[in-house]
């Protein structure tokens, strides 16, 4: 395929995808890519095949003749947050989202109308969860899932452009915020991820449960993260060292093995400055959340 590749079609493992300006190009293009795979023995399933599509999602992305954006899916969580019953909650979600404000003015009139639902006097008295809050939780959703704020990771502006990897871990979740951009501060988000501890993962040590929120992600993230060096933020300062760590358990040595095959580098955040990944990690509906893990 080496003579199409980057003129008609791109191919990842044993996906392609084949582009055209118009049906009469494509039908052409098509052609030329199952004559190669012929010649070359080789055999696409029908079932997995689409052909003429308009749009298609590929590698976390979605393209289109729009242009390509980040797949929406990658914002799951986001989408499946459950309404806020306090003023804690309420909290909790906006200090998800205020972050984007910086490259997302229109934010911030939304932001501002549930941040009444923060004061002192919310705190004694929750009040009535009225459609004037809806619309606004709604939009808020809608804006941080939005082209205008989710990203793709561009390989052509490193290393100018950075990846960022940021975790958190409760007792019960982790939340993970995978984004790019010149600096962590200013990056913006490419995916968002929660994960809810099961079994015996809820008896890990403070530092596993840290570390078992990095391993999910580069498991999850493979395609994003393999072969780009990228940056992992997170406000459990020990981490920074867990490379030349010496006394391993036989569940760290595998997650140490797993970890070497990135070029991945701890950097310790305050705790005050994670509050994206943190606010994930807290995500209180356990059923939304497996709802979203399932669809992911």
């Amino acid at each position: 395929m080496q003579e199409l590749i980057g003129k008609i079609c791109h191919i990842y493992l044993d996906d392609i995808v084949i582009w055209s300006q118009s049906i009469e190009e494509h039908t052409e293009n098509v052609k030329l890519v199952l004559k190669v795979l012929k010649d070359a023995h080789l055999y696409v399933n029908p079932d997995k095949t689409h052909l003429f599509c308009l749009e298609i999602d590929f590698l976390g992305h979605h393209i289109s003749a729009c242009g390509i954006k980040a797949d929406s899916k990658k914002a799951d969580h986001i989408l499946s947050w459950p309404v806020p019953k306090s003023a804690t909650e309420t909290r909790s979600f906006l200090g998800l989202v205020r972050y984007l404000a910086d490259f997302l003015p229109s934010l911030a009139e939304h932001t501002g109308i549930l941040t009444e639902l923060t004061t002192i006097t919310a705190e004694k008295n929750f009040p009535v969860w009225t459609d004037h809050y809806q619309v606004s939780f709604n939009t808020i959703k809608s804006i941080v899932v939005s082209r205008e704020c989710l990203t793709t990771i561009n390989l052509a502006k490193m290393p100018e452009y950075k990846i960022f990897v940021t975790t958190d871990a409760s007792d019960k979740h982790s939340g993970t915020v995978l984004s790019f951009g010149k600096t962590w501060p200013s990056a913006r988000p490419v995916a968002f991820d929660s994960m809810t501890f099961k079994g015996a993962e809820l008896n890990y040590l403070v530092h596993e449960k840290e570390l078992l929120a990095i391993i999910r992600v580069l498991k999850k993230w493979r395609v994003d993260l393999l072969g780009s060096p990228f940056l992992i933020y997170m406000d459990h300062k020990t981490l920074e060292n867990f490379n030349t760590q010496k006394d391993l358990s036989h569940r760290q040595a595998r997650w140490m093995e797993l970890m070497s095959q990135y070029n991945a580098r701890i950097v310790y955040i305050k705790g005050g400055d994670n509050c994206v990944a943190d606010a994930l990690s807290c995500l209180l509906n356990e059923g939304a959340l497996n709802e979203a893990e399932k669809a992911a």
